[in-house]
């Protein structure tokens, strides 16, 4: 059996992540790739992380941190491997919305790290979840937005709208349709 490819990021772009390039390099198309992924520096004892981080203590020389520079690495490696065709203004909405929605994303998992308790109870004494779950799940719902909005479903990103028997998708306008029909 042969062994499967490993998915690769040009090199071009790979020594780019976490600067503040905009412009990457080309992609494995030989296309311009754009991404705004700057990293900040690691925050050691002021991360919510730090106790449980494996990366603190190997800190690069450039001192960034390791765990969203692996984030933004791990989403561009699926980015290059999963999205094929797509044009020069969904490679550039991709880069310059969709990464810095992932990289908010990883950071507010890294402080969800430090949350001690998800519910905890308010002067009146009433129960509340902490507000950063909130922000998560509202985070990943405008991340899946703004893919449908740049177009971006294929075959990784599933359709979602309801469809007819014949597979089509315009479902309200065949439903106005068909209720014309019946007229």
């Amino acid at each position: 059996m042969a062994k499967k490819k490993r998915p690769t990021i040009p090199v071009t772009h790979a020594v780019k992540i976490g600067t503040m390039a905009v412009q990457k390099g080309l992609n494995n198309e030989g296309e311009q790739t754009y991404s705004w992924d700057v990293v900040q520096k690691c925050m050691h004892e002021n991360c919510p992380a730090l106790d449980t981080c494996h990366y603190e203590a190997h800190v690069e020389s450039d001192g960034i941190c390791k765990v969203l520079k692996a984030y933004i690495r791990s989403a561009t490696l699926v980015l290059y491997n999963e999205q094929k065709d797509l044009s020069a203004a969904q490679r550039f909405q991709v880069g310059m919305h969709i990464m810095p929605l992932y990289k908010i994303l990883c950071k507010l998992k890294i402080e969800e790290v430090g949350v001690v308790r998800a519910v905890t109870t308010n002067s009146r004494g009433t129960l509340v979840v902490n507000p950063l779950y909130k922000e998560i799940r509202e985070t990943i719902k405008t991340i899946d937005v703004v893919w449908r909005s740049i177009g971006v479903q294929g075959a990784k990103r599933p359709n979602t709208s309801p469809t007819f028997g014949d597979g089509s998708s315009n479902y309200y306008d065949k439903m106005e349709a068909e209720a014309l029909e019946d007229m």
